[in-house]
């Protein structure tokens, strides 16, 4: 009994979150100097009232650190501005509760395992390889009978798309290109690869989502930026489905200016952009179907059948509780960031 005091002395009970009002209470030990923890954490404690958003009014501008962003950083934001707010700023992980993939590949191939078969065979170089103990060797592929149909459902697509990038990458590949340029006081840095004087080659071993279509329009935005001498200002995706290229900007400048100030904005509040959603309603509005892109939206956005919608994302439900964020906010978004993409989109049969 006589040993309860010290014990008490040097243990500390911490709550399970990093929103816990203690951490704010002045005479707290774990007293907790987060001003943007600190907002939100007010917004907890209200009974039985209807829960709102999380973010109720924009967070203070973060430090100048924030000034300089790497290429491949700002593609992670576009892909999930929602989801790089609530991790970045405020330190909330919920990639537990996200969605994982299909987990029978006699459903649907695991990417994990298709993009393992691409790169042996591109390391290959044609030559004949075992796939199948390589596979094994990996941890890849399941044993037995579910790893035999898991094989041969993929391989013979990948087979044939490796030489089909092996044809398409006709000139060399020229050193990485480096990128540092400083737009509207946002220090812009980052490397460019698999550029050639074919201009920029990435693929996938899975048709693009709409978080890899922005991905590659940064780095097309990058490469006409730079406009190395020699090389066409052209990019292109390439998967086992088809591809897309990306064509010529004139002015590049002024676009990434708008993106960037989206970034800085979005370290600061949820934005309203959900680039499937997103994707979904600014293809329909330039006339790729006879549908309404609201319409369209909507149903990326709730989801159907095995798919699920970007409603469903923890991250999306948390920051947005109680509101319907696909409004004029969420339209102007997806014109202002997949517009400019679209109108320099060509289909590779085009």
């Amino acid at each position: 009994e006589g040993e309860g005091e010290p014990l008490a002395q040097v243990r500390f009970e911490h709550p399970l979150s990093n929103l816990s009002q203690r951490y704010f209470l002045r005479n707290d030990p774990l007293f907790s100097y987060s001003e943007e923890l600190c907002a939100v954490s007010r917004m907890g404690g209200h009974g039985s009232a209807e829960p709102g958003s999380l973010v109720v009014a924009p967070l203070t501008a973060p430090g100048p650190a924030w000034n300089a962003v790497e290429l491949a950083r700002l593609g992670l934001f576009f892909r999930h501005p929602t989801r790089f707010l609530l991790r970045e700023r405020l330190g909330l992980d919920l990639d537990e509760q996200l969605p994982g993939p299909a987990l029978d590949p006699t459903v649907q191939p695991a990417p994990p395992l298709a993009a393992a078969l691409l790169e042996i065979q591109l390391q290959a170089g044609g030559e004949p390889v075992d796939l199948h103990t390589a596979l094994q060797t990996a941890g890849l592929l399941p044993p037995g009978r579910l790893g035999e149909v898991a094989l041969r459902l993929t391989e013979e697509g990948m087979v044939v798309f490796a030489r089909r990038l092996r044809e398409a990458q006709t000139e060399a590949v020229l050193n990485p290109l480096e990128l540092e340029t400083t737009v509207d006081g946002i220090r812009l840095m980052g490397r460019l690869r698999g550029v050639s004087p074919e201009g920029l080659l990435v693929f996938g071993a899975m048709p693009p989502g709409a978080g890899d279509c922005l991905d590659l329009w940064l780095k097309h935005l990058a490469l006409n930026l730079l406009a190395p001498p020699g090389v066409t200002p052209v990019s292109t995706w390439l998967d086992p489905s088809g591809g897309f290229s990306l064509q010529p900007v004139a002015e590049p400048l002024p676009i990434l200016e708008s993106l960037l100030a989206l970034y800085r904005e979005g370290l600061c509040q949820p934005l309203h952009l959900f680039p499937r959603s997103a994707l979904g309603f600014a293809r329909i509005l330039r006339g790729e179907g006879e549908r309404l892109p609201e319409e369209v939206a909507r149903e990326i956005w709730l989801g159907s059948g095995e798919v699920t919608g970007e409603a469903d994302d923890p991250y999306i439900r948390l920051a947005f509780r109680g509101e319907d964020p696909l409004d004029e906010a969420f339209v102007m978004l997806a014109n202002r960031v997949f517009g400019p993409l679209l109108e320099r989109w060509r289909g590779l049969r085009e």
